[in-house]
């Protein structure tokens, strides 16, 4: 099925079955986002959606992220990036829905563990670039860097259009996380789901984790806020987060 039969994209946002989805900074800011209060400093709304405010909330968030992991026992050397993908119908079905994503969530979280992920973070992806969008953009994706990003044009320059043209509807989630990857093929063959490592994070953690934020699916309520956290964990970094995260 093409993704022009299961959504509908606008400027801001893609209507998948009853939900709207979107990325950080893609809406209008609430009409006093950054204007200077009498204390001196600006008014922040705090919504990672807000074209004003989610830079700054952006930031937040990757660094309670990024201390969470390093403050943490854990081995931070022996964190992985790894991308895993559903069956496609399947997950295309869950997202449709408050209920179905919940539990899209809940089987994702068991799956990871299932690979042999003890301790991760969880970003959701609702989308993937399309081809037609890679073609245009051949040099720039063969280029060999840490720091090429074709997400951020997307979400934060807004040079490159939200919609069919530059990406199809392709549910994912990518982790950064520790453990003992089952082999790849005994994987899918027991789940249906497949990974694919992108290696470890010893000199690019800081990076990773922005790059997995900034174009998180958000799926709206009616009032325009954000129905789910933008990230979730699992394993030890969810059991004694509180204390990582104390100052």
């Amino acid at each position: 099925m093409g993704s022009s039969s299961l959504s509908s994209f606008t400027d801001s946002y893609c209507v998948i079955g009853d939900l709207s989805w979107t990325l950080p900074g893609m809406h209008d800011p609430h009409s006093d986002c950054g204007k200077m209060l009498e204390s001196g400093a600006e008014n922040r709304c705090n919504r990672l959606i807000c074209s004003e405010c989610f830079s700054r909330v952006l930031k937040k968030q990757a660094y309670r992220i990024y201390k969470r992991i390093t403050k943490s026992t854990l081995d931070n050397s022996d964190f992985r990036h790894i991308i895993f993908s559903p069956p496609q119908d399947w997950a295309i079905e869950r997202i449709k829905t408050e209920c179905g994503f919940k539990y899209f969530r809940r089987r994702a979280t068991e799956i990871i563990k299932q690979a042999g992920i003890e301790s991760a973070v969880l970003f959701f992806h609702p989308w993937r670039l399309t081809e037609r969008l890679k073609s245009l953009f051949e040099e720039y994706f063969e280029a060999e860097s840490e720091d090429k990003n074709i997400w951020k044009d997307l979400v934060i320059e807004r040079t490159i259009e939200f919609s069919e043209i530059s990406i199809r509807i392709s549910p994912h989630i990518h982790i950064l996380g520790t453990g003992f990857l089952k082999r790849a093929d005994i994987f899918e063959e027991r789940t249906s789901w497949v990974y694919r490592n992108l290696g470890d994070l010893k000199y690019s953690l800081k990076n990773r984790i922005r790059y997995n934020l900034n174009h998180v699916g958000l799926a709206l309520d009616g009032g325009g806020g954000s129905i789910f956290n933008s990230y979730t964990y699992i394993g030890d970094l969810k059991r004694r987060g509180a204390e990582y995260e104390e100052e």
